[in-house]
C-alpha cells in the first residue's frame, strides 16, 4: 500500500469533508427557506382566521336578524313576527 495508499486515503477524506461541508451548507439553506416559509404561512393563517371571524360575525347577524318596530325598539326578526302575527 506504501505512501500512495496513505495519499489515497487522504484524498478521499479529503473529498468527504468538502461533501460534509457542501451538504452542511444546504441544510442551512433548507431550514432559512423552511422558516421564511412558516413565517409566510402563519401571517395567511393569521389574515385566513380574521376573515373567517368576519364571515361568522355575518352569518350569526343573519340567523339572527333584528327589526326595528314602530316604537323605535330594536326587536328580533323572530320575535316581530310572532307579535304580528298575534295582532292578527
Amino acid at each position: 500500500m506504501g505512501v500512495e495508499g496513505v495519499q489515497e486515503v487522504t484524498e478521499i477524506e479529503r473529498k468527504l469533508m468538502q461533501a460534509l461541508v457542501d451538504l452542511n451548507g444546504r441544510m442551512k439553506a433548507v431550514e432559512e427557506s423552511n422558516a421564511a416559509n412558516l413565517a409566510v404561512f402563519n401571517q395567511n393563517l393569521i389574515i385566513l382566521v380574521n376573515r373567517l371571524d368576519a364571515i361568522e360575525a355575518k352569518v350569526e347577524g343573519l340567523s339572527q336578524p333584528v327589526v326595528v318596530d314602530a316604537n323605535g325598539e330594536v326587536v328580533e326578526v323572530t320575535a316581530a313576527l310572532v307579535d304580528m302575527f298575534d295582532s292578527l
